[in-house]
C-alpha cells in the first residue's frame, strides 16, 4: 500500500491516471456534491470557471485582497476587470457590504484558515466560493459550486490536483 501511494504521488494516478473516477465518486459522497470533477490542479479549475463564466458574459470579479494569486489571476488572463474588497480583522474573511454586484460581475468568497464563508442564499453575484483551503471542514452550504485543492500542502490531500464541487 505505502509503495503504491508513493508511486500515485509520482504520476498523478488520482488526478490523471487510473484511479480518477473513484477519486470523483468518493469526494461526491463525502461532501455531499452530485459531482466532483478532477483537475491537475485547483488553478486549472478555476480557469476553467473563468472561461465558463465569461462565456456566459461575466466581465467584473470581486474577491479579498488577501487572498492567492492563483484566485484572480485566471480572470486577469481572460481580461477580466479584478476589484479587490478587503477582509473582516476578526474573521480573515472578505467584506462584500451591502453592495449590490453589476449584472456581469461575479462575487468570489475565499475560505481562509480552514474557515467556512457565511454563504448567504440572498448575496448575489455569488456563483461559487473558493474552498481551496477549507476542504476537510464542515461546509454550511453545498448549494453554492466550490473548488477545492488536493496540494501536498493541503490537510486533505491526494498530492497534487483540484476539483471543482457542483451539483
Amino acid at each position: 500500500m505505502r509503495r503504491y501511494t508513493l508511486l500515485a504521488l509520482d504520476d498523478g494516478t488520482y488526478t490523471r491516471g487510473p484511479c480518477v473516477s473513484k477519486l470523483s465518486e468518493e469526494l461526491s459522497r463525502i461532501t455531499g456534491y452530485d459531482h466532483a470533477i478532477l483537475f491537475g490542479s485547483c488553478t486549472q479549475a478555476i480557469t476553467v470557471l473563468a472561461r465558463w463564466f465569461w462565456l456566459r458574459g461575466y466581465r467584473k470579479v470581486r474577491t479579498p485582497a488577501f487572498t492567492w494569486v492563483s484566485t484572480y489571476a485566471p480572470f486577469q488572463w481572460f481580461g477580466y476587470d479584478v476589484r479587490f474588497v478587503d477582509i473582516h480583522p476578526l474573521y480573515w474573511l472578505a467584506e462584500f457590504g451591502d453592495r449590490v454586484p453589476d449584472m456581469d460581475e461575479l462575487v468570489i468568497p475565499v475560505d481562509t484558515f480552514g474557515s467556512d464563508y457565511p454563504f448567504d442564499e440572498e448575496m448575489r453575484g455569488v456563483k461559487w466560493i473558493d474552498s481551496a483551503q477549507s476542504f476537510g471542514t464542515v461546509w454550511r452550504d453545498r448549494g453554492v459550486t466550490r473548488v477545492i485543492s488536493l496540494s501536498a500542502s493541503k490537510i486533505v490531500t491526494a498530492g497534487e490536483g483540484g476539483a471543482i464541487l457542483t451539483n
